[in-house]
């Protein structure tokens, strides 16, 4: 790896986790790029050098934090998450308690409604570019779709409400009470074919 990569993926770094430290204490629309560049050590140029405001770099956190919670259930079919999405269910909640002060921060200080809409447009897409996801919804794609939608965002504003103490459940038990609440809606969509 080339020395300039290296010092570049260093510098946003300390930018990112600036920015994350600087959160515990203060509100995100409150936090400066002064602040920012004086928590990372670095300089001004340095952070606009890849950066063009502080949104920017909490766009990217968000974008980080996406990856990170979708990356285990990318490890499963997408026609396996259709048929059970309790095993994807489980792989998810366990990637919100690995990153849960972090989605907390989201949620709370950033702007959760982007959030939101990334991680459901992730999973969406993911399930339905799938070959034989896409064989399954053949025969109605569109209420395919939009019955994919409809589950995709309950199951992140469950998690979202959850968040925001709106909820009186433990985390863990989540994937349970999902997958039964969502067991009438899975074989409907499983039977448009």
């Amino acid at each position: 790896m080339r020395a300039e990569y290296r010092s570049s993926i260093r510098s946003r770094n300390l930018i990112k986790n600036a920015l994350i430290d600087l959160m515990q204490t203060k509100h995100f629309s409150e936090i400066t790029v002064t602040e920012v560049v004086k928590e990372a050590g670095i300089s001004r140029g340095t952070f606009y050098a890849h950066y063009a405001t502080i949104n920017d770099v909490a766009m990217e956190i968000e974008q980080d934090v996406v990856n990170r919670l979708l990356t285990g259930i990318k490890s499963l079919r997408p026609k396996d998450i259709i048929l059970d999405p309790s095993k994807a269910l489980t792989v998810f909640n366990q990637a919100l308690e690995d990153n849960c002060e972090m989605c907390s921060h989201l949620i709370s200080n950033i702007n959760p409604e982007r959030f939101i809409a990334t991680q459901k447009e992730e999973m969406v897409r993911f399930i339905m570019n799938d070959p034989e996801v896409r064989g399954m919804a053949a025969m109605r794609p569109r209420t395919f779709e939009i019955t994919l939608r409809f589950l995709v965002g309950g199951i992140v504003s469950v998690y979202i409400d959850w968040f925001e103490g709106k909820l009186n459940t433990a985390l863990h038990d989540i994937p349970a009470l999902i997958t039964y609440s969502m067991n009438p809606l899975m074989e409907h969509l499983t039977s448009l074919n």
